[in-house]
């Protein structure tokens, strides 16, 4: 296994180009084979790219180092463990310890241990060097939408399925239950629409891209799932998010949930509302999917007193009943989280937002696809992750992991994959079926040969 980072000289970049610029060089000629029947109307498309950093190991092109001086390069504010965390909640970082620069520090993982402030410090600018390359890289798909003439009528949605910690909380890696881990930004952009920015910090779920999808290019989202849906053809468990747009400082539901895999056969369940997370730790059979609701641990953060949970509250008295109803709310689950017409199973009128006419996406439940319409813009946001998308029935996916999506107008189904792999965006919150696989933090090795 490599180190786990690496700064690549540029003057062996045009013959050996690093993965994640094969995936943007191989969107692009998608992009250019695609356009022209997408233009007269002929063929919408669906095209999905995915970029694998910054996963580690963390390389990078050289240069983009310049961008990040040694000196400007912080440690983080909470290193340290949370006050009264439950030791269930620590995660050894498993991947992170295998690479060979991090084995001779002789990192055990151990509860409460982190890695030596020079090696975080060069860690963490390894990993803004490699979200740079990234950002790059999205840059030149989209330069390459506009410089085709499909950005009038393509939705653009950037997105990613995980955080990831740098030392906040002394953790590493993404297998955590803290908001560090789970919280990923998404963003869209609708042209027309979104072209001056939109923000809103109200709590929404990946589950709720593909019914965003549906309604931003004017059709009906579909029905929610009842609680036993194994006869149900088509339902999903998300909502769209579109009435943010109007009305950005108005919930849509009241909480959203997370689960993350922990040793000897437990399972985190995450709640998070407006003011708290709260999480608790309960025995799992993965051979059944069956719970046992006996609490082992429980974590409360305060995030309006505490937004870098720092102190677990749930053994304070005067939490007791925050405690309580979160509780009920956890076992109640999403469906009695969603507010009165947060589910707009209607079409509304969508002249400001759909221009050309559009064709009907299908996907199943764990699939989140976004689709397009009008003028593009970056929308992105998040790691790794982005959707370029316009009215489509198509699916062109690029790569692995971090899923890319570009769309405009189609019903073809290429497959462009760096890595052998398809990932057309699956449940954000992934159910573990063991736990060592939840510990793999990444892909595996970047390969530099074309």
């Amino acid at each position: 296994m490599a180190s786990s980072w690496k700064a690549v000289p540029d003057n062996i970049l045009s013959d050996k180009p690093l993965r994640d610029q094969q995936v943007a060089d191989q969107a692009m000629k998608a992009l250019q084979r695609l356009a022209p029947e997408a233009k007269s109307g002929k063929k919408p498309f669906f095209l999905a790219a995915g970029f694998y950093k910054p996963h580690l190991p963390f390389i990078f092109p050289e240069s983009v180092l310049n961008f990040y001086p040694k000196k400007s390069i912080r440690l983080p504010k909470n290193p340290h463990i949370p006050l009264n965390m439950p030791k269930i909640a620590w995660s050894s970082y498993t991947f992170l310890r295998k690479h060979p620069d991090i084995k001779d520090l002789n990192i055990t993982g151990e509860f409460n241990t982190t890695l030596p402030k020079f090696k975080m410090l060069e860690l963490r600018r390894a990993y803004y060097s490699a979200v740079t390359f990234i950002d790059f890289q999205i840059g030149r798909v989209l330069m390459e939408v506009d410089r085709l003439g499909l950005s009038s009528n393509t939705v653009v949605v950037f997105w990613s399925d995980h955080g990831f910690h740098l030392g906040e909380n002394g953790e590493w890696c993404k297998n955590t239950a803290f908001e560090m881990s789970t919280w990923a930004p998404l963003m869209f952009h609708i042209p027309g629409v979104t072209d001056h920015g939109i923000e809103s910090v109200q709590l929404a779920e990946f589950v709720d891209l593909y019914p965003t999808l549906l309604e931003a290019v004017g059709h009906r989202p579909p029905p929610i799932c009842p609680q036993n849906s194994r006869k149900i053809n088509f339902c999903v468990e998300g909502v769209s998010v579109l009435s943010l747009i109007d009305q950005p400082n108005k919930p849509i539901k009241t909480a959203v949930f997370s689960q993350v895999a922990r040793p000897n056969r437990t399972m985190a369940y995450i709640v998070r509302t407006k003011n708290y997370r709260y999480t608790e730790y309960v025995h799992y059979n993965y051979a059944t999917g069956k719970i046992n609701w006996q609490t082992k641990a429980v974590e409360l953060y305060d995030l309006s007193k505490d937004p870098f949970e720092n102190i677990n509250v749930a053994g304070f008295k005067k939490y007791g009943h925050v405690i309580a109803e979160l509780r009920v709310k956890l076992k109640l689950g999403w469906r009695k989280s969603l507010l009165p017409n947060s589910s707009r199973n209607e079409s509304r009128p969508m002249d400001k937002i759909i221009s050309d006419q559009t064709t009907d996406v299908k996907s199943n439940d764990e699939t989140r696809d976004v689709l397009s319409n009008d003028k593009t813009k970056d929308v992105l946001s998040n790691d790794k992750t982005m959707d370029v998308l316009s009215n489509d029935k198509t699916k062109d996916v690029l790569s692995n992991d971090k899923t890319m999506d570009v769309l405009s107008n189609d019903k073809t189904k290429d497959v462009l994959s760096n890595d052998k792999t398809m990932d057309v965006l699956s449940n954000d919150k992934t159910r573990e079926t063991n736990f060592d696989e939840a510990q793999s933090d990444g892909p595996g090795e970047e390969s530099l040969s074309s």
